[in-house]
């Protein structure tokens, strides 16, 4: 039997996805096939995916990057208003409103996601 193809491209996590994967976790912890069983995602997800997902959004959560730039109160507040305005555009954020001249949209993403789903 030959190995299964890897080459299937993988399908980005949606709002609704990442909102439930934080939600199961508050609920089942790191029970990942009751998060899976019990919440709705792409019907392509398994276990490991959610596991993968929720390690990266706790790396970017605890403050493990490379860059170690404060957020200014400004920033936080541009941030908001931007992701009201474009939705999740980075980069229009980005360009429309500002921040410290290294921040890039990837970081906007990272805060947002980090300020959103670690209540």
């Amino acid at each position: 039997v030959p190995p299964p193809d890897k080459s299937v491209a993988k399908v980005p996590f949606t709002e609704q996805e990442i909102a439930n994967l934080c939600n199961g976790v508050k609920i089942f912890g790191r029970s990942w096939t009751c998060v899976l069983l019990r919440f709705q995602f792409h019907p392509s997800r398994s276990r490991g995916d959610l596991r993968r997902k929720f390690a990266q959004i706790e790396k970017f959560s605890s403050g493990n990057k490379k860059s170690s730039r404060k957020w200014s109160g400004k920033e936080l507040r541009r941030l908001e208003k931007g992701t009201s305005k474009f939705g999740t555009d980075w980069k229009s954020i980005l360009s429309h409103y500002k921040f410290d001249k290294t921040r890039s949209a990837n970081e906007l993403c990272n805060k947002w996601l980090t300020i959103r789903y670690s209540e």
